[in-house]
């Protein structure tokens, strides 16, 4: 699907399509496109790319990474030199 960036393709689809297309309609949604779902051409419903919270986010950005082994002794000898004592 081509999408202009920042602008949702925004849709409106009958309920009836929708019973008989719901994994097209949800791969559509999952893709960024935004429908509006209809009864009697009145809306009804939203079917819209799930929005993950600022933690799903990081993790899902950090998950394959590895920490580096070398951070947390740097960690300990600033606070070492700062306090004159190593962390608790």
């Amino acid at each position: 699907m081509y999408m202009i960036a920042g602008a949702p393709k925004e849709t409106t689809m009958a309920i009836s399509e929708l019973s008989r297309n719901v994994a097209q309609a949800v791969r559509r949604a999952e893709e960024g496109e935004m429908i509006t779902v209809t009864r009697d051409g009145l809306p009804v419903a939203m079917l819209r790319p799930y929005e993950r919270s600022n933690r799903e986010a990081l993790i899902a950005l950090y998950a394959d990474r590895q920490p580096d082994p070398a951070f947390a002794t740097a960690i300990e000898e600033a606070h070492a030199a700062m306090w004159g004592e190593p962390p608790r």
